[in-house]
């Protein structure tokens, strides 16, 4: 794209595009670089390689159980008894 095909829309701050972009044009996605994007039809849509969406068929979404939970308790009560012990047996 060039600077000639771009004019000041009715808010100056804003630009518009004045000639065609066809379809298929790569477009790159400012932050997400990882992101495979392309124009169709007056839009940006992504892109997907038909074996990466196979490969999420069979995915399957869980909820995380409680044993974060029990593990952090005993991570607890364990550095706890470290701490007791190290001060009891300094002091002797």
């Amino acid at each position: 794209m060039a600077v000639e095909d771009f004019r000041a829309g009715p808010n100056a701050a804003r630009f518009e595009l004045i000639s065609d972009i066809p379809n298929g044009t790569p477009v790159a996605l400012v932050g997400s670089p990882q992101i495979r994007s392309e124009w169709r039809d007056g839009e940006v849509v992504r892109v997907y390689a038909s074996g990466e969406i196979e490969s999420l068929r069979s995915v399957q979404m869980a909820k995380p159980g409680r044993s974060w939970l029990v593990w952090s308790a005993v991570i607890v009560v364990g550095l706890g008894v470290v701490v007791f012990l190290l001060t009891t047996r300094r002091g002797k």
